[in-house]
């Protein structure tokens, strides 16, 4: 299954619809989960996947984490 399949699945069981990629950080892409309609929660939700598909996924990032060097 490839990263991005990954991250959607994640998005989805989170009631998002979808994922997309944002980038690399410390090893990891990035993805930040879209919806068709606004989400319930107001909050983005941010996925990380690594090089061993390990999946994190965490409403406590904010875009300024995700972005910083």
């Amino acid at each position: 299954m490839s990263k991005q399949q990954l991250a959607d699945q994640t998005a989805q069981k989170n009631g998002f619809d979808y994922a997309v990629y944002l980038g690399e950080r410390d090893g990891a892409s990035v993805f930040i989960a879209g919806s068709n309609v606004p989400a319930d929660t107001g909050l983005p939700l941010f996925i990380l996947i690594d090089d061993q598909n390990n999946v994190m996924s965490d409403f406590t990032l904010d875009y300024m984490d995700m972005v910083k060097e």
